[in-house]
C-alpha cells in the first residue's frame, strides 16, 4: 500500500543538508547584495530568534538562476545518489522522472525568458536558524511600487513546540502551532480570501518502523460545507440541514508489526454517520 512505501522512506539527512547548502549559495550569489539583520520571529506563541537576509532580485535574474539550479541538479553526482535512495519508498523510475522534470522545467524557463521583457522585482527574505538553516522564506513581488506576498514559509521551534505559518499568493493561509510529546499533537486553521474556511486537529500523530499512529481531524467552517454541497449540486435543503450539523471528517492511522490501518470517518458532532476502513495486508514476515 502507499502507506507501507512511504514508511519506507528513509532520507539520508546528511545528503541533503549538502545538496541545500550547495545550491544555496548558487541561489545567494544571484543577488546583488544582501542586507542582514537579526529579529526574533513570533507565531502563534512561539518564538524563536533568527537570522533575516533581505535581498532583491529581478524577475528576469529569478528565472535565470532557477535555470541554472535545474541545469546543475541533471549532472550533480550526490543529488543523483540522493534520489535514487529515495526509489524503494517512491518508484525505481524516479530518478528518470526527476531527470524528465528538470528538462520540462528548463524549457519552459526558457521560454519565458523568450517571450517576456520582465520588468518587475521579487523582495526575497530568508530566515536562518543559529545553525544556519532555512527556517522560512517570503517572497514578495514588485509591481510598479505596488507589493503583493506571493509566497511564504516560516517554521520556528521553543522547546517541544513548533509553529508554521505558510502563504500562497496572499490569499491562501494555513497557520497553527503544535507540541511534540507522545507524537505530535496540533491545531491548524485554513484560511482563503481573509474567511476561516476549515481548522485541522493533529493527536498523537507520530511514525514508528511500520508506518503512522494517530489522528487528523478536519472540520470545514458550516459555509464551507454548504459551498462544497452546492457547487456539486446537491439540493439547497439538502445543503442548509447540513449547515446545522458540525460535519468533521476523522483520519486514524494505527501502524503495527502485523498491519497498517487507516479508518476514514464522517462526522455529525461527536456522532458518525459513516466508518470505511480499507482493507490492509498483513506485513510480510522477514526470513
Amino acid at each position: 500500500t502507499m502507506i507501507e512505501d512511504l514508511s519506507n522512506l528513509e532520507v539520508d539527512e546528511e545528503l541533503l543538508e549538502l545538496l541545500l547548502l550547495r545550491y544555496m549559495k548558487v541561489y545567494f550569489d544571484a543577488f546583488e547584495s544582501v542586507d542582514k539583520s537579526s529579529k526574533t520571529l513570533q507565531l502563534q506563541g512561539v518564538s524563536q530568534k533568527v537570522t533575516v537576509l533581505d535581498s532583491v532580485l529581478t524577475e528576469k535574474a529569478l528565472y535565470q538562476v532557477m535555470a541554472e539550479i535545474c541545469e546543475m541538479l541533471k549532472t550533480d553526482l550526490d543529488a543523483k545518489r540522493f534520489v535514487e535512495s529515495l526509489e524503494p519508498a517512491l518508484g525505481d523510475t524516479l530518478y528518470e522522472d526527476f531527470l524528465e522534470a528538470l528538462d520540462s522545467v528548463i524549457s519552459d524557463i526558457n521560454a519565458e525568458l523568450e517571450e517576456n521583457t520582465f520588468e518587475n522585482e521579487y523582495l526575497i527574505t530568508t530566515y536562518l536558524d543559529n545553525r544556519n538553516n532555512i527556517v522560512g522564506f517570503t517572497l514578495t513581488y514588485i509591481e510598479a511600487e505596488k507589493t503583493t506576498e506571493a509566497m511564504s514559509c516560516i517554521t520556528i521551534k521553543s522547546g517541544r513546540q513548533i509553529a508554521h505559518k505558510i502563504v500562497f499568493d496572499n490569499d491562501l493561509v494555513v497557520e497553527g502551532s503544535g507540541t511534540y510529546e507522545n507524537g505530535y499533537t496540533a491545531q491548524y486553521n485554513v484560511w482563503y480570501q481573509a474567511k476561516s474556511i476549515m481548522e485541522v486537529k493533529a493527536e498523537n500523530l507520530a511514525k514508528n518502523a511500520y508506518g503512522f499512529t494517530g489522528k487528523m481531524t478536519f472540520i470545514p467552517q458550516k459555509e464551507t460545507v454548504s459551498a462544497i454541497l452546492n457547487e456539486f449540486g446537491v439540493d439547497s435543503s439538502i445543503a442548509q440541514a447540513a449547515n446545522l450539523m458540525d460535519i468533521s471528517v476523522e483520519m486514524a492511522f494505527d501502524s503495527n508489526e502485523k498491519t497498517d490501518t487507516i479508518k476514514f470517518s464522517l462526522m455529525a458532532g461527536s456522532t458518525m454517520l459513516v466508518g470505511i476502513t480499507p482493507t490492509t495486508e498483513p506485513h510480510q514476515s522477514e526470513a
